[in-house]
């Protein structure tokens, strides 16, 4: 069974700054490929989104329809895991973080999401 985490953040700064975001982990990246080489399918990349796209929706459907997340405060994160650990992320932007999520400059805060 694949497993995904859903956390809401707040900002700081800025307490009407909230998101939903979902975490996943791919461990494996074995690729389904026609017999003319076409890449066809990333079966375990395609079923952690889904567990991630499940997650939110179970995250929003306990939540009243005034205060669900509006699908720009929605983030999906789902990253490749190597046999050492978490694969790098690249560096600056929005995207940088270290192997707990932290950003450089400190952490989002965290409350499970409901």
């Amino acid at each position: 069974m694949r497993r995904s985490t859903c956390f809401q953040c707040v900002a700081r700064d800025n307490p009407s700054d909230d998101r939903l975001i979902a975490f996943a982990q791919i461990r494996d990246l074995t690729e389904l490929r026609e017999h003319d080489g076409r890449l066809v399918a990333l079966p375990t990349a395609e079923d952690a989104i889904a567990t991630c796209l499940d997650s939110i929706r179970r995250a929003q459907s306990q939540r009243t329809a005034a205060n669900r997340f509006p699908h720009q405060r929605i983030v999906v994160y789902v990253w490749p895991v190597t046999e050492v650990g978490f694969t790098e992320l690249p560096a600056g932007g929005a995207h940088a973080a270290d192997h707990r999520g932290r950003r450089p400059g400190g952490d989002p805060v965290h409350r499970p999401a409901p």
